[in-house]
């Protein structure tokens, strides 16, 4: 008997009958409310590291970026975080500064770094009138 298939088709079902709205209603909240005292506002990034963490498709999209800011794909976090310093704050932002910078701070902070999201993401430092940059090529 093969139970390796026997195993791989019982996990299959399982995640074949999950209500996966369910999941992201729960997920969600809980992100949030972990995240929450890691916020930051638009004036407390003078010396952080910057990073825009919007989706691909966003980023692409996007014709402007934060001043001095790169961009890095929050897929591919594990990927990435270990060029980034362990002495300096990091502050991610996305599009509105809800789940993609939530997550990716909380992701970088598991890692050891002391890592924040900015609040209202790109779209609040805008509405702020703050200045943006024409966006670089992603790298």
């Amino acid at each position: 008997m093969d139970y390796g298939a026997v195993a791989g088709g019982y996990v299959n079902a399982f995640m074949d009958n999950l209500d996966w709205a369910q999941v992201y209603a729960r997920y969600q909240p809980a992100v949030h409310a972990a995240s929450e005292p890691f916020g930051a506002k638009s004036d407390e990034l003078a010396e952080a590291v910057l990073l825009d963490v919007r989706r691909f498709g966003m980023y692409q999209q996007a014709a402007t970026t934060i001043p001095g800011a790169r961009w890095r794909d929050p897929a591919r976090v594990d990927e990435w975080c270990a060029e980034l310093p362990t002495d300096r704050e990091v502050v991610v932002y996305c599009v509105y500064g809800h789940e993609v910078g939530r997550s990716t701070a909380m992701r970088l902070r598991a890692a050891g770094l002391k890592a924040r999201f900015l609040r209202g993401g790109i779209d609040g430092w805008q509405t702020a009138g703050r200045p943006l940059a024409p966006k670089a090529d992603p790298s």
